[in-house]
């Protein structure tokens, strides 16, 4: 892999323009690059960043959501469908919403905002195999519960709890810190751009375009999400950290995503 420092000036229709090191304007096919990656004055470009878990701050009832393909979304939860076994997130404010589609099959970990540094992180999943019974639900007192989630929506949680005090259970929303899904990781589907936020969202999808609107640089792009297959994204490059373009010589991944273990000289 060769980085290279460069000015863009657009992405469209697969085509990256920008200025060169010399000043000198270019056009490539965006498939020659893996990523684009956003820095700053005051970043430095040979240290690898790797985005934040959860923006500064959240509005009240935002979720975070962490899917099985590493997806990261943050959002409202609007409403439910097919009996609670897919939910619609409200993602982004104003003119620039969209309405995200998430299989509950899909999601790893759900977290809401304001949650307490008890609530549960990715890291506690494990290889996500050890059973259909082994969901975790996080209470905003700290309390924890196991069972199975059967059903998510804007009115509560579904959980059919496990061990001594085994039943169902109705959980509202207001009294959710995090919950964890049993749903194994898969591989994403290579055809996709990777677009991720200094916030630590992070979305695939197609179509990805860049340019300059009103004095500013903007990014668009249709993620796999969205419910109907004209709505787009937008979103500041300024607020970008990077995107994995679908290149023909393969994507990035990040050490920390690969599943290793140390087999010899830990502490």
């Amino acid at each position: 892999l060769q980085p290279q420092r460069v000015t863009i000036q657009g992405l469209m229709d697969g085509t990256l323009t920008y200025f060169d090191t010399q000043r000198r304007l270019q056009s490539e096919p965006a498939s020659r690059y893996v990523q684009i990656r956003f820095v700053t004055a005051q970043d430095n470009p040979s240290r690898s960043e790797s985005p934040a878990t959860a923006p500064a701050t959240q509005p009240a009832g935002q979720v975070t959501v962490e899917l099985t393909d590493g997806q990261r979304l943050q959002g409202m939860l609007v409403d439910t469908l097919e009996q609670g076994q897919k939910l619609r997130f409200r993602v982004g404010a104003d003119a620039a919403a969209w309405i995200a589609i998430v299989p509950l099959e899909q999601v790893r970990v759900l977290t809401w905002s304001g949650a307490s540094t008890g609530a549960a992180t990715p890291t506690e999943l494990g290889s996500g195999n050890t059973g259909p019974s082994s969901d975790r639900v996080v209470l905003s007192n700290g309390d924890r519960l196991e069972g199975f989630v059967t059903e998510l929506s804007p009115q509560g949680l579904s959980l059919r709890l496990a061990g001594e005090n085994a039943g169902q259970s109705t959980l509202p929303l207001d009294r959710l810190a995090s919950v964890q899904l049993n749903n194994p990781k898969v591989e994403p589907v290579s055809n996709q751009a990777l677009v991720t936020w200094k916030s630590g969202v992070a979305l695939r999808g197609s179509d990805v375009r860049m340019g300059v609107e009103s004095g500013q640089s903007v990014a668009r792009f249709h993620p796999v999400l969205a419910d109907g297959e004209s709505a787009s994204c937008e979103v500041p490059v300024s607020a970008l950290l990077s995107v994995d373009l679908n290149s023909r010589v393969g994507r990035l991944v990040r050490l920390n995503d690969l599943p290793m273990k140390v087999t010899d000289g830990g502490v």
